[in-house]
């Protein structure tokens, strides 16, 4: 009898041991789980920004354009500046609507703009060698993209040559749409035109 109340006695310390050796365990991987979330909380950003149509909140960018990209929107302090070649660039407060916002960042979504090398070098006939530059400076783009905490920049000099692949196709037709919204801003059009040219 006596060695029966004895193994039942036992028991409920082996419950207790089992209960916390179980707790135990769960935090442990928990506190592991949390601790690897918050160190890499998006392991692939260049391919996840901007995969929503939905326009997040801290959307912005600048885009260049023209002679050198010297042409540049601002969207972060809502302002564009004009390249007036030999004169001092002149700077105006433009705005874009939310409206117009949206149709930019579903083009950039469209195309994966996030997933672009940063620097586009064409090369002639996809033979590796770049083209020589010749005469007056070709036209070229630059952005700088922001989207959920993501910062993405891209620079390339439009060749303005068959060879180009389908995505640099598309990213044309992106810098032809956001120039197109700019020069029918009518704080756009009351900008002074450039009295020099390059030749």
């Amino acid at each position: 009898m006596e060695d029966y109340q004895e193994q039942g006695a036992i028991r409920p310390w082996l419950l207790i041991v089992l209960v916390v050796a179980i707790l135990g365990a769960a935090g442990y991987f928990g506190w592991q789980y949390l601790n690897k979330t918050k160190e890499n909380p998006n392991p692939n950003p260049s391919s996840s920004t901007m995969t929503s149509e939905s326009m997040p909140s801290d959307f912005n960018f600048v885009f260049g354009f023209g002679a050198n990209a010297q042409n540049q929107l601002d969207t972060f302090k809502n302002q564009f500046t004009k390249d007036m070649v030999m004169d001092d660039d002149i700077t105006s407060k433009i705005t874009l609507t939310k409206a117009e916002k949206q149709q930019i960042y579903q083009n950039m979504v469209a195309i994966d703009l996030f997933t672009y090398p940063g620097d586009i070098t064409p090369s002639a006939l996809g033979n590796g060698q770049p083209i020589p530059q010749v005469g007056s400076p070709r036209t070229s783009y630059y952005f700088k993209v922001q989207a959920n905490g993501q910062i993405k920049e891209v620079r390339w000099t439009d060749m303005g040559v068959s060879f180009d692949d389908a995505r640099t196709a598309k990213l044309r037709q992106l810098s032809k749409t956001i120039e197109n919204i700019i020069t029918e801003k009518s704080e756009f059009k009351a900008m002074p035109t450039p009295t020099t040219f390059y030749l």
